[in-house]
């Protein structure tokens, strides 16, 4: 499922993207596409940038469900989280504003991010652990 909205001129595309729906009674060869199409990552709609990179733990090793959200609104059900591969993305509209990202995850401590992109835009983040 493709989830949208409208936050602060940005537009949420959650990680969990799926593939174009499934016909009523698929031929086996149209299911294994389906299966093919909603595990691949969308390619950027024109006039939005990708901001997307990986979030670890301090061992290097990917961490899942990390939730990402922008603003001050906290973690909501739809919200973007990280893959198995730690792996998030969001596309923002193109244009001049600055978004505050947070990352959140229990027994993690919250990281913050705040960036005016002037383009796609890589981050990555090493999470720390709770003390």
């Amino acid at each position: 499922m493709i989830g949208r909205g409208l936050v602060a001129a940005a537009v949420i595309l959650p990680i969990a993207c799926g593939g174009a729906p499934a016909a009523s009674s698929p031929s086996p060869s149209a299911a294994s596409t389906v299966a093919a199409n909603a595990s691949a990552t969308p390619s950027v709609e024109p006039g939005l940038w990708r901001i997307e990179g990986y979030v670890v733990n301090q061992s290097g090793k990917p961490v899942k469900d990390v939730c990402v959200w922008v603003g001050p609104n906290g973690c909501k059900q739809f919200s973007p989280h990280t893959d198995a591969r730690g792996h998030w993305q969001l596309d923002v509209a193109v244009g001049r504003a600055t978004f505050d990202f947070t990352f959140e995850m229990p027994g993690f401590k919250t990281a913050k991010w705040s960036i005016t992109p002037t383009g796609p835009t890589t981050y990555n983040l090493v999470l720390d652990n709770e003390q």
